[in-house]
């Protein structure tokens, strides 16, 4: 078994298969054909949804489907051993390989994804704080045309400028001394 690669379903006639007559199941496994049921499909149709749920939260929910559809007496067999397939894959302990590449490729696979959630939650906040701000500001605008339909009219009153204040010549000291 290649543990670089995530697993896929090998058997072509059960590329289309849907698990519609299991209740209690995520509906991505009902929507989605069994070629296509892996760890990276299934977060990033949670990253398209923008849900809630963090990384962890999405690979325990898709384990636990894998589980309950591979231990199904009413699913076929070549589903149930895929299914069962990938969780032993997914649970296997990365640190008992030999191989370091592969381990590290095993780790980086997860911290990808990982990281496609805090990505995906980052912009959600982003977006819910930027809502929040335009609302805001909105409310305030609102408040302020509000408090101003309310306030008296001010009588306009005419500004005394300098000029209009003197009227008159200037009278200097020399003028004082030099009368006419």
């Amino acid at each position: 078994m290649d543990d670089l690669k995530e697993l896929r379903l090998k058997s072509s006639k059960l590329f289309d298969y849907k698990c519609s007559d299991i209740l209690g199941i995520h509906k991505f496994f009902t929507e989605k054909s069994a070629s296509n049921w892996c760890l990276e499909s299934f977060v990033n149709k949670f990253i398209d949804e923008e849900t809630e749920l963090d990384f962890e939260q999405i690979q325990e929910l898709f384990l636990t489907n894998l589980d309950y559809i591979g231990n199904q007496r009413n699913v076929c067999a070549p589903i149930r051993a895929f299914c069962l397939s990938y969780l032993e894959w997914m649970q296997a302990n990365p640190e008992n390989h030999q191989d370091v590449e592969k381990t590290g490729c095993f780790k980086c696979m997860l911290h990808v994804f990982s990281g496609m959630c805090n990505i995906r939650n980052h912009l959600k906040q982003k977006r819910k704080y930027k809502e929040i701000a335009e609302s805001f500001v909105s409310e305030n605008a609102k408040y302020m045309a509000f408090q101003n339909s309310f306030q008296r009219p001010q009588r306009e009153t005419q500004a005394q400028t300098p000029s209009s204040v003197f009227i008159g010549s200037v009278s200097t000291i020399s003028d004082a001394n030099n009368p006419k």
